[in-house]
């Protein structure tokens, strides 16, 4: 795992020469491991966290993480510092992000500060934490950025079903609706009902009707498609 912080800023002008001739690609990916090997990763925000156990059985992939039970290779900014290269999984339930660190002590698994977490991406999705408003707290992925003013969001959610085997309880997770909310010119709106997406797009109301009428099919079969193609209307009109 890589990681930085403005502390470096100081630190570069302490490395030899040699270093800084380097290639900026090549910069980096020095700086970091020599960051990580002067400082340990166990100094760093990333080990603000609460020690993780897992409390529900499972059985197969109907777990409560998003796309693997596993530890999925990631970036995370954590109390405004980036970390590279780190172990992770999103509870998809609990709107958890649970990281895997290799110390000093060994390995060890800590399920982050929810709001301490500005970002992460985790297998090319990227996901913003909203903290600022209370209607749409958590952890949304980037579907569409249009623009400074167009911003197509997604909420994912799963549902727990508890389940008796013989004499062991477990749990059997499956995926709920999306919530989909739109960023624009500033605010927050759900989006999740197609009739909230007209109402909204004031300077674009006949051309969203139009799209909405020609692929409420779409809707159905690929939502995520149906709502980055209205962000296509939406930024044609302003």
């Amino acid at each position: 795992m890589k990681t930085i912080n403005n502390s470096l800023l100081i630190a570069f002008l302490f490395l030899p020469l040699y270093v800084i001739s380097l290639s900026a690609q090549n910069n980096k990916t020095t700086v970091y491991h020599w960051f990580d090997d002067v400082v340990g990763i166990e100094n760093t925000a990333i080990y603000k966290g609460v020690q993780y156990k897992e409390v529900y059985r499972t059985y197969g992939d109907k777990h409560k993480f998003l796309f693997s039970y596993d530890f999925l290779n990631g970036d995370i900014m954590y109390e405004g510092q980036v970390f590279e290269d780190v172990m992770m999984k999103y509870d998809v339930y609990e709107h958890n992000v649970i990281v895997k660190l290799n110390g000093k002590f060994g390995e060890s698994v800590f399920r982050l500060i929810r709001n301490h977490i500005n970002q992460f991406s985790i297998r090319g999705h990227i996901f913003y934490n909203i903290t600022q408003d209370e209607e749409f707290l958590g952890f949304y992925e980037i579907l569409s950025d249009q623009n400074s003013n167009i911003t197509l969001l997604k909420k994912y959610r799963k549902k727990a079903e508890k389940k008796l085997n013989k004499d062991n309880v477990y749990y059997e997770f499956t995926e709920e609706p999306a919530q989909y909310v739109l960023h624009y010119f500033g605010e927050y709106y759900d989006i999740s009902n197609y009739k909230d997406l007209v109402q909204i797009s004031k300077k674009s109301q006949p051309e969203m009707s139009q799209y909405v009428r020609k692929n409420k099919k779409l809707l159905d079969i690929d939502a995520d498609s149906f709502y980055i193609g209205a962000m296509s209307v939406l930024a044609e009109q302003q």
